[in-house]
């Protein structure tokens, strides 16, 4: 399979895959969005998609449950753990579609979260990218990444 096409294998492939793709990817995606939804400020773009659902009330009384818990959530939890969930389910998505995958294009698929991530963050740090640079975030999104890739060199080839 070396130097073959994700799209070209079977279907077989990713059915196999689905409870590694749930956890890996849809749970971190999950749970770094509920962090978003409940604790961060409603000025920013997802709560836009909320709203475009329709979802803008039951948010409200989702917020207004979970707001006596937001005192007592880390600042670096509720601001540098949805990035770094982000990086792990980015990392761990392409690199399960790309296991077993030799060449360089198929590690900068690997690794493309952690670059967008880590370069977004840098970017912020020196103005190109707006947002507030946080040490914190470099290290966590890091972290993240190279978890994800420890756990996929442990489910073995492709």
């Amino acid at each position: 399979m070396s130097g073959q096409d994700p799209s070209r294998r079977s279907p077989g492939l990713l059915r196999e895959n689905r409870w590694f793709f749930c956890t890996d990817v849809g749970v971190p995606l999950m749970v770094g969005g509920v962090i978003y939804l409940l604790w961060r400020a409603e000025s920013l773009l997802m709560f836009q998609w909320v709203d475009a659902l329709g979802g803008t009330e039951a948010l409200r009384v989702c917020r207004a449950w979970a707001s006596p818990v937001g005192p007592f959530i880390p600042e670096w939890v509720a601001y540098s753990i949805p990035d770094a969930l982000w990086v792990y389910a980015c990392t761990a998505h392409f690199g399960a579609l790309w296991r077993g995958v030799s060449g360089w294009y198929a590690r900068a698929w690997r690794w493309l979260g952690w670059v967008l991530a880590f370069g977004g963050e840098l970017g912020q740090g020196v103005g190109l990218v707006p947002g507030t640079f946080d040490w914190m975030d470099l290290v966590l999104v890091s972290v993240a990444a190279a978890c994800a890739a420890l756990r996929l060199r442990r489910r073995g080839p492709g």
